[in-house]
């Protein structure tokens, strides 16, 4: 606009003597442009730190490191599945080897698309590089049945000390001792594809006092799951095949547990049950698919067989949600069922589904099928 003057430098408001002056990043305290960076997307902190020299020292400590295709922008549809693979991979040593390995507070790690490149050598070196003590949670996710003989050295979780408080692992091996020493922080647990076998998550836990979530799946090697009756924290329990042999669990207030295969005592849960006076929720899922099942209740219908086993005295009064998932005629899930239904004066929801359709949330993807009872309660 005509008779409007050019703006001087440092004048922002077109003429005002009052205008705040301009911001200037590089003049905070270290300590506060450390934390603004910390709170940035791992792409937006790296590029901050290619146009300031305080941001670049900054980012050598940039605590939240987490690497995935999405991170770095790799488009599905783009170059081929081994070039996105390397680009990955590249950028990943790239930025850790440029990292002080200092002030690290999260660590995710997700190189499942990156089976033909990744090799134990980038394992290992990223990892010593990042896990220290300060750190607060790992997750490592590696190339499905590809890596399940890299073993990340036990030593680390030494290394982080009392500080970590979660740990994240899928489709590798996992072989802790008692040398591990003491994590007294760590809340949450997660396997999946892990090769790990009961002994060696009892050192696990007997190093961990305060384990609030433990979720094992497809840990093909533990064939049994002792729960420490330490581990009075526990309030969510997840697992998938593996008998588990519990203590007593005072705080346990949702239960998930998934079952593989025929043949199994259901009615054996009961005492799961009575040892968690607080549970709230329990999903079971019996892995007894519809088309291949053989339903078990006897033909001869004489005393012993239609016979209906009791624990005299059991009662849960703290049980609201049950939910069974693939259930079936089975006549030990049916005292299993019988033996809540008749003594939980807490329940308000039971969801019995016949079909093989659920969700992790325990809830039926073929509700036409399945059969709930409500409290109008």
């Amino acid at each position: 606009m005509q008779g409007v003057p050019p703006c001087q430098p440092g004048d922002i408001s077109g003429g005002s003597q009052d205008a705040a002056p301009l911001f200037e990043l590089d003049k905070l305290p270290e300590d506060i442009l450390c934390h603004i960076l910390s709170l940035l997307p791992l792409p937006d902190a790296a590029r901050a730190a290619c146009v300031s020299h305080r941001c670049l020292r900054s980012w050598r400590c940039f605590p939240n490191l987490t690497f995935n295709q999405k991170t770095f922008g790799l488009k599905l549809n783009e170059g081929t599945s081994y070039a996105r693979a390397k680009k990955l991979v590249d950028r990943i040593d790239h930025i850790i080897q440029n990292h002080s390995g200092i002030g690290v507070k999260t660590l995710k790690l997700d190189v499942r698309c990156c089976a033909k490149v990744i090799t134990a050598g980038h394992l290992d070196s990223w990892l010593q590089a990042t896990i220290r003590s300060g750190i607060l949670d790992i997750s490592v996710e590696l190339p499905q049945h590809l890596m399940l003989d890299y073993n990340p050295p036990c030593s680390l979780l030494s290394c982080a000390g009392s500080s970590l408080q979660s740990i994240s692992l899928f489709s590798c091996a996992f072989h802790p001792t008692l040398r591990i020493g003491c994590l007294k922080s760590l809340k949450s647990v997660c396997l999946n594809l892990v090769h790990t076998t009961g002994e060696e998550i009892q050192c696990l836990f007997s190093s961990a006092i305060s384990l609030e979530y433990i979720e094992l799946t497809n840990c093909n090697e533990t064939t049994f799951l002792i729960i420490p009756s330490h581990l009075q924290e526990l309030s969510t329990l997840k697992t998938f095949k593996m008998p588990v042999l519990p203590g007593k669990f005072l705080h346990l207030k949702r239960l998930k547990i998934y079952f593989c295969g025929t043949g199994y005592d259901y009615f054996s849960l009961v005492f799961f049950l009575e040892a968690c006076p607080a549970l709230e929720t329990f999903f079971l899922s019996t892995g007894e698919y519809v088309f291949g099942r053989q339903d078990t209740i006897p033909q001869d219908f004489n005393a012993d067989s239609l016979h209906i086993r009791r624990i005299p005295g059991f009662h849960h009064a703290s049980l609201k949600k049950v939910s069974i998932n693939q259930f079936f005629s089975s006549k030990s899930l049916i005292e299993l069922t019988c033996q809540i239904v008749e003594n939980t004066s807490s329940l308000r929801y039971l969801v019995l589904d016949t079909t093989s359709g659920f969700d992790t949330r325990g809830t039926s993807s073929w509700q036409a099928q399945s059969y709930r009872l409500q409290s109008s309660l």
